[in-house]
């Protein structure tokens, strides 16, 4: 044998001890992961391929007093993608396109880049699509419980209730606010990964159950609330306001009964804000119902004090201030009545600034109110450089604050409630899985204002400005309510000062008269070319209190309970214009409408409300006549120097139309259509004689 020979053996001698001492190890490797380190390889898997995702609670239900379903869930199913390979997902697209309205090409571009990936492909879906899915036969596609948030109520309080995302998380209203009470504790379900941590399997079985949320009960009167947002739409399309707003609060309480605003330009199906807490304006004449309360209480005036207000206007710290009509004297009560702001204002100044802007604050104006709502604005309450009587005579009749509609109901609440402020809620209580109460809303007393003797007083004022004051155009024969009207000019924030035909129309008062179930507020923004509160917003305020009086059976004068009682039925106003007056009376005596003719005339000028629109039974319809020759009976030149506010008196019961420009005073009478022995629109040009 040959030297070479040895070492080829020694050499495949070497590669085999090699080889066995690489199994060795090996083999020692494989014991040492498989019996030594075994159970923390094993943990270290686990940890990586499986794990826990949240399982969502179902979302506690929002309830109105008497517990109905303002707000509450269904159970849907959602169903996701994913496709192992592209085959998988074209095959998958192609099922998908089958049953939706997307194409085939939009679904393969979703899928064919989300191979070994997650797709939602829908969800929280209704039963018939949900089940059109689940007939689905390509490998791929997944699914999963899920609930969804449903409003059953047709939409009513949205803009209160708010909205939810679609992770079912509250982003506006009560949903946003009471979110970590209605959201509850999501539960915990087990699930599986693949190499890059991709979820592939989910467990059918929950790790842990999901704690649903608590029930909110709200002291909202769902029938109220019909009532109420359907009178506030009706009443801002029917004066062509921007928009409005109208709230109710239970007197010697201060739970919120109804709440609500309109705007007809919004499309939005919820808006991200509750308006009659966040939006601010300037009140004008409803805040003489502060200056009333605090020279009664302060003993500087009595319902008899007569004061002289001027013939129209009157300087105040050299600085004058006007009224509609030229009055000469007039009582307190008298001044309530017709809204003086020059006889408010010597009130005013009888007691004193101080005294006037601790009233303000008693009854809560420049705070927030403290409803348990998100979003309240405080509103403007400042304190003025200098005490001066003009500063007392303008804040006396709501000039130089700004409220939300929610701080004057709480306002004129102190009436109805005996002299006491309440604090606003409207949470009645709240409920768990079980029906357990966890919580409950109680009234808050905030502060005693007046005296019991006082608030009698106010009532009989209030009650004075509907029966024969500013409001006397809303009077009721169905149910007696008292109130007081603003008719405030908007403030221009750009350029400072006051629009001089722009407005914001309030009436704020309580029914029934005598002894109040309710106090509300109701706000127009800029109703044309009617603005004055008494014929636009108290009306609406009258349409509300006969509607809850039917459905409460509120006592009434006995002629008309039966009236009350009897099923709403709806007449349509038919088009009366040009007729002549025998022929507009035949048509109009075969309907169920209490009907005014106004003027001498024979042939109508015009009707309020326009024709088309619907009236209940009993209503009143208003028609204006003028001589057939077409000459008016009021000369445009009786017009010049009139307070505007007389001035459109009279316009009203022409029928003219028309539009204002300016304010105090008419300075000119412009024909904008038509000419002075017609019809035509006419706008008056008004300023500060």
């Amino acid at each position: 044998m040959t030297q070479g020979y040895f070492i080829s053996r020694s050499r495949i001698y070497a590669v085999i001890v090699v080889v066995c001492l690489v199994w060795v190890m090996v083999v020692a490797r494989l014991i040492n992961f498989q019996l030594v380190q075994g159970d923390r390889f094993l943990a270290i898997t686990d940890m990586q391929s499986k794990g826990t995702i949240d399982v969502p609670a179902d979302r506690g239900r929002v309830l109105d007093c008497k517990g109905r379903v303002l707000a509450g869930n269904v159970a849907t199913r959602s169903f996701f993608a994913y496709p192992a390979t592209k085959e998988e997902a074209l095959a998958l697209a192609d099922a998908i396109a089958e049953i939706t309205p997307e194409s085939r090409r939009h679904w393969r571009d979703q899928l064919s880049g989300r191979v070994e990936s997650f797709s939602w492909i829908e969800r929280k879906l209704t039963d018939s699509l949900a089940a059109a899915y689940a007939r689905i036969k390509a490998p791929g596609i997944y699914s999963q419980k899920e609930s969804k948030r449903v409003y059953p109520t047709n939409g009513l309080g949205r803009d209160l209730l708010g909205v939810v995302d679609v992770d079912n998380h509250g982003i506006s209203g009560l949903e946003f606010a009471l979110n970590e009470t209605l959201e509850g504790e999501p539960g915990q379900t087990r699930v599986e990964r693949d190499a890059v941590g991709k979820v592939y399997r989910v467990a059918s079985k929950d790790l842990i159950e999901p704690k649903n949320g608590k029930d909110v009960e709200l002291t909202i009167d769902l029938d109220w609330q019909a009532i109420v947002e359907s009178e506030l739409k009706r009443g801002v399309d029917t004066f062509s306001a921007e928009a409005g707003m109208v709230v109710f609060l239970r007197p010697h309480d201060g739970a919120v009964l109804a709440m609500a605003s309109y705007n007809p330009r919004s499309n939005a199906a919820a808006s991200q804000k509750n308006e009659v807490i966040s939006d601010l304006f300037e009140p004008g004449s409803v805040f003489k119902l502060v200056t009333a309360v605090a020279a009664l209480e302060e003993g500087t005036a009595k319902p008899t004090d007569v004061y002289y207000c001027g013939e129209g206007k009157y300087k105040f710290s050299g600085r004058t201030i006007h009224d509609d009509k030229k009055w000469d004297t007039l009582s307190f009560h008298r001044i309530f009545t017709v809204s003086s702001n020059i006889g408010v204002g010597r009130i005013a100044c009888d007691m004193g600034p101080k005294n006037l802007y601790k009233y303000a604050r008693y009854f809560g104006f420049g705070l927030r109110t403290g409803i348990d709502l998100p979003g309240e604005m405080a509103g403007q309450l400042r304190e003025p450089e200098v005490w001066s009587d003009f500063f007392a005579a303008s804040l006396a009749m709501g000039h130089g604050v700004s409220v939300t509609a929610l701080q004057l109901a709480a306002a004129f609440n102190v009436v109805a409630s005996d002299g006491v402020l309440y604090e606003p809620y409207i949470i009645r209580k709240v409920t768990d899985a079980d029906g357990n109460v966890v919580a409950q809303g109680q009234p808050h007393a905030v502060r005693k204002i007046a005296s019991p003797e006082t608030c009698a007083i106010m009532k009989r004022f209030m009650k004075s400005v509907v029966d024969t004051g500013t409001a006397v155009y809303a009077k009721s024969n169905l149910i007696t309510f008292a109130g007081k009207t603003g008719t405030a000019q908007k403030p221009n924030l750009q350029s400072g000062g006051y629009y001089q035909n722009r407005y914001v129309s309030s009436f704020a008062g309580h029914f029934p008269a005598e002894d109040p179930i309710a106090v509300g507020v109701v706000v127009l923004n800029d109703p044309q070319p009617l603005h004055y509160a008494g014929m636009t917003a108290g009306r609406i305020f009258k349409r509300i209190a006969e509607r809850v009086a039917a459905l409460e059976r509120i006592a009434m004068p006995l002629a008309n309970q039966a009236i009350a009682a009897a099923e709403v039925k709806l007449v349509e106003v038919p088009d009366l214009r040009g007729y002549a007056l025998e022929d507009a009376r035949k048509s109009l005596k075969k309907l169920p409408l209490e009907v005014s003719y106004v003027n001498d005339g024979d042939v109508v000028s015009k009707q309020i409300p326009a024709p088309g629109t619907k009236l209940r039974e009993g209503e009143r319809l208003i028609v204006h006549l003028r001589e057939r020759s077409g000459k008016e009976h009021l000369s445009y030149a009786e017009l010049v120097g009139l307070p505007v506010r007389s001035a459109v008196d009279k316009l009203v019961k022409q029928g003219r139309e028309f539009t204002i420009e300016g304010s105090g005073f008419v300075k000119s009478v412009v024909t904008v259509g038509g000419d002075q022995q017609a019809s035509g629109r006419i706008k008056l040009i008004c300023g500060i004689s």
